[in-house]
């Protein structure tokens, strides 16, 4: 770490552009320093983050997993800790909630059951796009939790999570591919202005903290706030995308990371490196093509 210390001590007083390329830079170098680390190295047995996926789950399989330990392995009990759920919402957090022998419906888009308190849930693959998935097991107070953006489970099986996991990733294959196409016209009219628009203040300052999180390994609230700056306009900083495809790389997240590369290609299609972004995207695009 101390060669990008010095690296940050050494920068001269800069343009905002040019110190924007030189963040670039380190970024890079960076997102190479920790190409091999593991997120989840190091963490307690029966904690557990996926981030893979497993061997021999399908689209088929996966549903029925998830519809079946839903249906038989949420526990509901009453404890001091609270646990007095097998599901519940964080805006809502209803106790004694419970997950009906209704059908349970898993699509490639979502899943749906009904509870007790709540009434119908349907948790849209869209809305967990970029949420961690976490799961605990027993863990000596024989709790067990499993959360997902502002959805949790009370349920010990580690099938559970890998399940879940195989389906978030799968929905977005298909997701960012339509996120791409969506894209072209966009680029197409970007290429096309001859007064390109200015980054603002505020997504300088959402690229900074996310290239400042990246660099500490903090890659899921960097992508968030990448994406933060990118709504405010996608096309006032082209190279943020490859900044993004790096970050989402890191994570697993070879699908989206592909979708960001190929956006910037499409603004920036005479870059200097693009003969190494669409190699990176070559590289990621085998790490799911037989997934697919």
């Amino acid at each position: 770490m101390k060669k990008f210390i010095l690296f940050c001590l050494l920068l001269p007083v800069l343009t905002p552009a040019e110190i924007m390329a030189q963040a670039d830079q380190l970024l890079k170098l960076t997102m190479d320093y920790f190409s091999n680390y593991n997120p989840t190295a190091g963490l307690k047995d029966r904690y557990y983050i996926p981030s893979e996926i497993k061997p021999g789950l399908t689209p088929e399989k996966a549903k029925k997993d998830i519809a079946r330990l839903l249906d038989k392995y949420c526990i509901s009990r009453d404890s001091k800790e609270n646990n007095e759920y097998a599901y519940y919402n964080d805006s809502t957090k209803v106790k004694g909630n419970r997950i009906k022998e209704d059908p349970i419906v898993v699509t490639d888009d979502y899943i749906e059951f009904n509870t007790t308190q709540e009434g119908l849930v349907r948790i849209n693959f869209r809305d967990i796009l970029f949420d961690e998935i976490v799961h605990v097991g027993m863990n000596g107070v024989n709790t067990c939790l499993l959360t997902v953006g502002k959805h949790n489970f009370s349920i010990c099986i580690f099938d559970f999570p890998d399940a879940l996991y195989y389906m978030q990733y799968m929905y977005g294959i298909k997701y960012f591919n339509e996120q791409v196409e969506a894209f072209r016209p966009v680029a197409e009219e970007y290429l096309k202005t001859s007064d390109k628009p200015e980054m603002t203040e505020e997504q300088h300052r959402y690229f900074v903290q996310g290239n400042a999180l990246a660099q500490t390994r903090q890659a899921k609230k960097a992508i968030q706030l990448y994406n933060k700056a990118i709504a405010i306009n996608p096309v006032t900083y082209p190279e943020g995308y490859y900044n993004l495809a790096l970050i989402a790389s890191l994570v697993n997240n070879y699908p989206f990371a592909v979708c960001c590369m190929k956006k910037y290609l499409m603004l920036v299609p005479d870059a200097e490196d693009a003969r190494d972004a669409q190699d990176k995207i070559y590289g990621w695009e085998i790490q799911y093509a037989d997934k697919m």
